[in-house]
């Protein structure tokens, strides 16, 4: 015996609401990325690199673990014992979102340690193969 039609749509309306309120965290964190970076961050970092390349690894790291989240902890699925019509006509949102999600994180991760390894470079005072900032060596590309 299944549970009635109302409890079954509350639950699958909360797990999509919460579905979308982390999605929407992410995206929030991929906007202030890209902002901040872009239109701020960016002359600072010009002479720190360390402080780019922790930048980028914490937003990164951050990225992955929602990406993750999203993908396989809270996206929303037919609870038990509900009519299968019920789920079908909720639309429930797929996985793909979090897989991107943590691509995304991944590539910014990529960018922190050309960035840390950039650092080293000139923390051991190795050449800088004849280019003026750290943003002529390393591509400054946002994937958003």
């Amino acid at each position: 015996m299944g549970i009635s039609k109302e409890l079954c749509w509350d639950e699958v309306n909360s797990e999509i609401s919460l579905y979308w309120q982390v999605v929407l965290g992410s995206l929030l964190l991929t906007t202030l990325n890209a902002g901040l970076y872009g239109f701020f961050f960016r002359r600072a970092f010009e002479g720190a690199p360390g402080l780019a390349a922790q930048f980028f690894c914490v937003t990164g790291s951050i990225k992955v673990v929602l990406g993750l989240l999203v993908a396989l902890l809270f996206s929303p699925s037919c609870p038990d014992n509900c009519a299968l019509e019920i789920c079908q006509a909720a639309h429930l949102p797929s996985p793909a979102y979090g897989l991107i999600c943590s691509v995304i994180g991944a590539l910014w991760l990529v960018k922190g340690y050309k960035f840390h390894q950039k650092a080293q470079t000139i923390e051991n005072g190795e050449s800088e193969g004849g280019k003026d900032t750290v943003f002529e060596q390393i591509s400054t590309v946002e994937v958003v």
